[in-house]
């Protein structure tokens, strides 16, 4: 019987082999490629060349979809982190100014402004997690978003994470309020107490004690939530799966909304002009008066930042459009024709941004105001 020497035999299969091994790398690219999706669209770098931290590391091993939150997981998180640090800094020190002042004023002013900054650490550190996706206890494991595994079309992992991205949005925001229906009320005590040391005698007065002050930051958490969580900011219903536009709003909804908005945004005005009466104008002053007239503008009038940004969320998640025709490779509906977006969506670049401009503002008034009289306190 004829038979091939061992060393053909040999040949023969390392050229089976061989060839066995570039078809699956030929498949493999083919696969990659088909898969492929137009990463500026999605909201990540235009070209995967570029050997940022983020491309380097292997597909594998990223968040799934991590563009349903604006940015990499790792990135969005940091946002948050620094914020939370920021906070824990100016804490520690006003308390500690606090536990060391023999001035009674400086006391509870530091002590104030202590608190404030504590009750958002605690409140940031809640918010880090969900935006690291390590919240893993049980109901909060549902709405993580995990490690890729098999998926690599990110195009289908965005449609099918939004819903998960919208209630992180949701239980992010509930977290803000409850941290504001605290923290407003203890740095309107704190900026009352100081804006009493303002010896301005040209300034019209107040027309509301501390407590009435007080009271209306409390007023504005109620109505702003009403608004955003009652009445979805007048948003409409859930996504519909037949290719139709969701269904608007029932005008009550929409009426009160916008009640509750303005009655917030009259609540806040309300002591923001209180405290300005009681301290005039700062340039009329010298010394460490004129400083604290100063502290007092710049948060007051920092503070209008919440209710804008309040606004353009309200106007911006009224006129997107539906994730599932932005992002899907074959949407329902052609260009300009996109269905609204429907109630249990959000837009991931309105995501980032809310954590950008509310991370600033917290830092810039509860931690400004902390940083400030610790070292007024030093003095």
């Amino acid at each position: 019987m004829f038979r091939l020497p061992n060393e053909a035999i040999g040949a023969l299969r390392d050229a089976v082999a061989a060839g066995r091994d570039q078809r699956e790398r030929q498949q493999r690219q083919a696969l990659a490629q088909a898969q492929r999706v137009p990463l500026i669209a999605i909201g990540t770098p235009a070209s995967e060349d570029a050997f940022t931290a983020v491309n380097v590391v292997d597909k594998d091993l990223r968040f799934s979809a991590p563009e349903v939150t604006g940015v990499p997981v790792p990135f969005r998180s940091s946002i948050v982190r620094l914020a939370l640090f920021k906070l824990i800094g100016s804490g520690v020190l006003a308390a500690l100014t606090a536990a060391g002042s023999s001035e009674p004023f400086s006391r509870k002013s530091c002590a104030l402004a202590a608190a404030v900054n504590a009750v958002a650490v605690c409140h940031y550190f809640l918010i880090w997690s969900l935006r690291l996706q390590t919240l893993t206890q049980y109901p909060f494991k549902e709405w993580v978003i995990g490690i890729r595994k098999k998926k690599r079309n990110v195009t289908q992992e965005v449609l099918e994470n939004y819903k998960k991205a919208y209630i992180q949005e949701v239980a992010v925001d509930s977290l803000r309020h409850s941290d504001w229906a605290v923290t407003l009320v203890l740095l309107y005590l704190d900026l009352h107490a100081l804006a009493e040391h303002v010896p301005n005698y040209d300034a019209p007065g107040p027309f509301l004690s501390s407590h009435v002050g007080a009271m209306f930051q409390v007023l504005i958490i109620i109505f702003g939530s009403i608004t955003r969580f009652l009445c979805n900011n007048g948003r409409p219903g859930p996504g519909r799966d037949d290719g139709e536009s969701p269904a608007p709003a029932p005008l009550w909804q929409r009426v009160v909304a916008a009640l509750a908005f303005l009655a917030a945004t009259a609540c806040f005005v309300l002591p923001l002009v209180n405290l300005m009466n009681m301290v005039g104008r700062p340039w009329d002053l010298q010394g460490k008066p004129h400083d604290d007239a100063m502290i007092i503008w710049f948060v007051m009038i920092l503070q209008i930042g919440y209710p804008v940004i309040s606004l353009i969320e309200w106007a911006w998640v009224n006129v997107a459009k539906d994730l599932r025709d932005v992002y899907a490779e074959q949407p329902v509906r052609g260009k300009g024709q996109e269905r609204s977006m429907p109630g249990d969506q959000f837009p991931p670049l309105l995501s980032l941004l809310k954590d950008l401009g509310y991370g600033s503002l917290d830092t810039l008034t509860k931690g400004g105001l902390a940083l400030y009289v610790s070292l007024r306190a030093a003095r």
